[in-house]
């Protein structure tokens, strides 16, 4: 029989670790693009390291449209080790601009994000 302790530890354990940040730690979080020309495509190169002491995967990138796209490495970021991600827009729609990108890691996730305007 499980006793309702046990079950508690257990959903706050697992509520813990859905939230995890991802030990993955950026110059920064947020870049600012300038001006972009109408029909352009601009990148955005964020460096991070891993903060932690275990290899750690990038599995995933989360674009809110389909204008910005993602590169990342695809494989394991060793623990201390430096690398960077890209952040490709294509500048479609004139006016100004916020995107988010979150990414998913092996260890939880991290929101980047991009503005500027397109002329």
């Amino acid at each position: 029989m499980i006793r309702p302790t046990a079950i508690t530890t257990a959903l706050l354990l697992c509520v813990a670790t859905a939230g995890a940040a991802s030990p993955l730690k950026f110059g920064d979080e947020s870049r600012d693009l300038g001006k972009v020309a109408r029909k352009s495509r601009t990148e955005a190169v964020f460096r991070f390291v891993n903060d932690s002491h275990m290899p750690v995967v990038i599995t995933g990138a989360k674009t809110h449209c389909g204008c910005t796209k993602v590169r990342f490495p695809s494989r394991p970021v060793m623990a201390g080790a430096a690398d960077s991600l890209t952040v490709v827009f294509n500048a479609t729609e004139r006016g100004a601009f916020y995107k988010k990108i979150t990414i998913t890691t092996s260890s939880g996730e991290q929101t980047l994000a991009i503005r500027g305007t397109v002329e």
